[in-house]
């Protein structure tokens, strides 16, 4: 999946499947008029719209370690808020993704983590994967 985000704040994916039709070509995606999108992060068949508000939408056609940060493991093919950011007022300027993980940073430094962690890259003290993102603590050395 590839996912970007033009001058005016629109936002486009491709490869997508749209009413059983796949597209090669960037499709814009189904955003309400008000939103506005400010950045984009790509993972393996999944990835994340930022707004100018600081929301988090997620896509993607994998969602098997829970990598879209929606409390399930279901795909989804239309950008869903993640809620929990919403919920808990957090504004987060960016993400970063991994294989089937990711990475946010809020605007008050806070960092958070979700997804796979086979190996422990949640950073999170297990290796548990996580459906939702969880904030995480960074001990300064």
């Amino acid at each position: 999946m590839t996912l970007a985000v033009s001058e005016n704040g629109l936002a486009f994916a491709w490869p997508f499947v749209k009413s059983g039709q796949k597209y090669s070509i960037p499709v814009q995606m189904p955003f309400h008029s008000k939103i506005v999108i400010s950045r984009v992060s790509c993972g393996y068949n999944f990835g994340f719209f930022i707004s100018i508000q600081g929301l988090v939408y997620a896509v993607g056609k994998d969602n098997s370690d829970g990598q879209l940060g929606l409390g399930h493991r279901y795909p989804n093919d239309i950008p869903e808020i993640v809620g929990c950011f919403k919920e808990a007022g957090e504004r987060i300027d960016s993400i970063e993704c991994g294989f089937r993980h990711s990475v946010a940073r809020s605007t008050l430094g806070k960092v958070y983590t979700w997804g796979w962690n086979g190996h422990g890259q949640l950073g999170n003290g297990n290796f548990d994967s996580e459906l939702s993102p969880r904030l995480i603590t960074i001990e300064r050395a």
